[in-house]
C-alpha cells in the first residue's frame, strides 16, 4: 500500500479515516485474496496505527474477495510488546523460501544488525525454527487468523 510521503513514524498524524480511506482505495484496486497487516500489538506506532486502518478498510462486506486476512509479526517490534504477545495460529512452512524472506528483509539495509539484533539473519532463522517446532516444520512463518472464508 502506497501513503505518499508520511514518513516513518508519523501513520498517527493523520486521522484514522484518511488511512482507511487509503487503504481502502489500494485494496479495491489491488483485489487481494489475502491480506496480511501488522500485529494490533506491535510497538511500532506506524505498524499499529496501520494494523487497525487495514481492519477498518477490509469490511467483508465490502471486499468480499478477501478470504484471508491475517496478522504477521515483525521481529523487534512484535515481540517488545509482553502485554499483547502474538499468538499465531496459522503457520506456514518457509524451508524452501526462507533465503528469499531474507534477501528482502536484508535490502532495508539500515535495518540488519548482527546477533543479538532482531533484524539479523540467525536471529530470524531463529525464530522461525521456533515457529517451524510449533507446527511440525523445519521452518515456518506465524501467522495470526483475523477471518477466514472458505468456498
Amino acid at each position: 500500500i502506497g501513503f505518499g510521503k508520511l514518513g516513518c513514524c508519523r501513520f498517527d498524524s493523520l486521522p484514522h479515516i484518511e488511512l482507511v480511506k487509503i487503504a481502502e482505495r489500494e485494496i479495491g484496486a489491488f483485489k487481494p485474496t489475502v491480506l496480511i497487516t501488522h500485529a494490533t500489538g506491535d510497538t511500532n506506532i506506524d505498524h499499529r496505527t496501520l494494523s487497525q486502518a487495514i481492519l477498518t478498510a477490509a469490511r467483508p462486506i465490502r471486499y468480499p474477495f478477501i478470504r484471508l486476512l491475517l496478522r504477521g509479526e515483525v521481529l523487534s517490534s512484535t515481540e517488545t510488546n509482553p502485554s499483547e504477545p502474538f499468538a499465531p495460529n496459522l503457520f506456514i512452512d518457509i524451508s524452501e523460501t526462507f533465503d528469499r524472506k531474507w534477501n528482502a528483509l536484508a535490502a532495508y539495509e539500515s535495518e540488519i544488525g548482527e546477533a543479538p539484533n532482531p533484524r539479523s539473519r540467525s536471529v530470524l532463522e531463529d525464530l522461525a525454527k521456533v515457529r517451524g517446532a510449533q507446527a511440525g516444520m523445519p521452518l515456518a512463518e506465524g501467522f495470526e487468523i483475523v477471518r477466514q472464508f472458505d468456498g
